[in-house]
């Protein structure tokens, strides 16, 4: 009775383990796939619907070929300034919005003076091509080409800046391409850091992953003034995340803006005290 009761224990075991190597297999082999997935939630088509709003007649959209194939195209929409000096404003939205809701964002840096470009994430908006972090990187990169050589503004006159998920291509365009200065709004230090803040745990160690989207190994290379503004109690890309960002940028000119009174990771352009900064951050160049 007693070797039947241990042999039948035994054989729990052993099918309890090996259901628990073959389930760690399943999610080892996927991981990737489903770690990209919860990267890039914001990863759905919704169609580009341009503001006809008497300020934005003039805006217009473009569809730019990047990475090897020419069918992948990324969706951008430009607000064009009349002001002169020329200068331009390429702005990279938070993972939960396509450019079809960011038309007051970019009115409002339209406003500072400056000809604002905007675009969709491969397999976001109208963009095409699977999200992952090899095609956000150079969906990036093409972008700060797209705004040098085909528009024709000089870097110099050139602003970069991201909101969230934004910032990490923000950074990566600025590695491609020196603009005159760069802000950051509500950033994060990198993938990996995020997984660990939802998992409570190192995923990338348990499945021997390594950090591809990683702002806070950029940052120290970035010799040019920068503005970041982090909320004080957001709980979905943690405050002192931006704080520690902010804290390895080399240059001397440098603003970091705490927004309190209970702020979380949304807010508006306009809340003071960030139009103000942002405000002073972009005319520091006039």
């Amino acid at each position: 009775m007693t070797e039947r009761l241990t042999g039948g224990l035994s054989r729990t075991i052993m099918v309890s383990f090996v259901l628990l190597i073959a389930l760690y297999g399943f999610f080892f082999l996927r991981f990737d796939t489903i770690l990209d997935d919860s990267i890039f939630p914001g990863a759905v088509y919704r169609p580009l619907r341009i503001d006809t709003e008497s300020d934005a007649l003039w805006a217009y959209s473009a569809k730019i070929p990047y990475g090897t194939w020419s069918d992948t195209l990324l969706s951008a929409l430009v607000i064009p300034s009349d002001r002169t000096p020329a200068k331009a404003l390429l702005y990279a939205h938070w993972n939960g919005e396509w450019l079809s809701f960011i038309q007051d964002d970019m009115r409002v840096f339209r406003d500072f003076g400056y000809t604002v470009i905007a675009y969709d994430y491969p397999g976001y908006g109208e963009s095409t091509g699977k999200a992952n972090p090899t095609n956000f990187r150079i969906a990036a990169e093409t972008m700060a080409d797209y705004v040098r050589e085909t528009l024709g503004f000089d870097p110099a006159s050139t602003v970069y800046g991201g909101y969230s998920l934004g910032t990490a291509a923000t950074l990566i365009s600025t590695m491609h391409t020196i603009p005159s200065r760069v802000f950051l709004l509500a950033p994060f230090t990198s993938d990996r850091e995020i997984a660990r803040y939802y998992a409570g745990f190192d995923v990338y160690r348990a499945f021997a992953r390594a950090s591809e989207i990683e702002p806070i190994r950029m940052a120290p290379m970035l010799d040019i003034p920068v503005l970041v503004a982090h909320g004080k109690f957001d709980r979905t890309v943690p405050y002192e995340q931006g704080r520690r960002l902010f804290e390895v940028f080399p240059w001397n000119d440098k603003t970091f803006v705490t927004l309190s009174d209970g702020t979380t990771h949304f807010f508006e352009l306009t809340d003071e005290p960030l139009y103000s900064e942002l405000q002073k951050f972009l005319s520091a160049d006039n």
